[in-house]
């Protein structure tokens, strides 16, 4: 179990780490692309594409972390009537639930990554696949952490 609890928080350091710095760059980004039309009158055509590609991977990669967190939103207020046995099954049905959903994000957004590699973003001229990698990378990071939570936190039962 120290195993999976040390793979657990590696996973949430890695995510948060790299959701923070996806952030910043975002930031730097849409500050350096205001500063340039308003300063210079000179349009920096790769900012929005950047801020875009940056936001999409802070979000899905600060997944895992924020779920580590409890930051996500669920509806536990009608969970928390029931007795401990009842709210252990609502959990186990919420986690294959969640599970499915994401392993079905990966699935695709695999599909989309090979589609993606011969193409070209507009204005960065990179290939297509590495924006949309976001999508099975933060879906395969949540599913670990979703699935090591849930053991770690059920380790008494």
């Amino acid at each position: 179990m120290k195993i999976l609890s040390r793979l657990e928080k590696s996973i949430v350091i890695l995510s948060g780490v790299t959701g923070c710095l996806l952030l910043l760059v975002n930031i730097a980004d849409i500050l350096l692309g205001v500063i340039a039309r308003q300063s210079g009158r000179l349009s920096i055509v790769w900012t929005e594409e950047l801020a875009r590609f940056a936001l999409v991977w802070f979000v899905l990669i600060g997944a895992a972390a924020a779920h580590y967190e409890g930051d996500n939103m669920s509806l536990d207020f009608i969970v928390k009537k029931f007795n401990k046995k009842v709210q252990a099954v609502f959990k186990l049905i919420a986690v294959l639930i969640e599970a499915i959903a994401l392993i079905i994000l990966i699935y695709y957004g695999l599909q989309n990554v090979q589609g993606g590699w011969a193409m070209r973003t507009m204005a960065l001229k990179i290939s297509r696949a590495w924006p949309l990698m976001a999508v099975p990378v933060g879906a395969g990071l949540l599913l670990a952490v979703l699935i090591l939570h849930y053991i770690l936190s059920n380790k008494n039962v």
